[in-house]
């Protein structure tokens, strides 16, 4: 069973977040890496998704080694400015 994937606005922004971070404290080289192989990396990323049919929506991509009630605050406070 195949299935369409929808990344939804705040899912990228959660990919461009990552994308910034690596780019900044390690470097830009490793942060497209990264990104190029995000599949491959997911094991340490929490991806929040939802399946409806055949449809995988995005929600958020967010990195599980990190303090997940502050990432969330900050999400939180993210949306909310919008």
């Amino acid at each position: 069973m195949t299935y369409l994937i929808n990344i939804l606005e705040e899912a990228e922004h959660d990919i461009e977040d990552i994308y910034y971070y690596v780019a900044y404290n390690d470097s830009k080289a490793n942060a497209e890496s990264l990104i190029d192989q995000l599949e491959t990396a997911c094991f340490s990323y929490r991806i929040i998704h939802q399946i409806e049919s055949q449809q995988v929506y995005i929600y958020a991509v967010l990195d599980g080694r990190r303090d997940m009630t502050t990432l969330l605050e900050t999400r939180v406070l993210r949306v909310q400015r919008h």
